[in-house]
């Protein structure tokens, strides 16, 4: 078992939290102690001066990579896969653009499309 590295989240309900745990679980690094923190910049902060890691999405994090504050590490491709909804205000009707943007959504190849 490897010794648990301190990891950078965002405060409840940061759903990276999850998924940075069990990636870690499955590589046999448990009890994992976590620093809260209120703002993405003050993980980006974090990671950069070495007190923790993090998991994040490689967008936001591909500027730090390329100022050489951060070391990116891709993840397997099970693991990188990030659950992405279509959204819409409750009150308003379906668009026929919407409409068909789901159709096409729906058709794609993903094989992680959930209606």
């Amino acid at each position: 078992m490897h010794s648990a590295p301190e990891t950078a989240v965002l405060r409840c309900g940061y759903s990276y939290r999850q998924g940075l745990e069990a990636l870690l679980a499955a590589q046999g690094i448990m009890q994992v102690s976590c620093l809260e923190f209120g703002s993405l910049e003050t993980i980006y902060t974090a990671v950069a001066a070495g007190l923790a890691c993090s998991l994040l999405l490689r967008v936001s994090v591909e500027p730090l990579a390329r100022q050489g504050r951060v070391v990116l590490h891709a993840l397997p491709e099970a693991a990188g896969w990030v659950e992405t909804l279509s959204i819409r205000h409750r009150e308003q009707g379906l668009s026929s653009a919407h409409r068909n943007f789901l159709v096409l959504l729906q058709a794609s190849e993903g094989p992680h499309w959930a209606a």
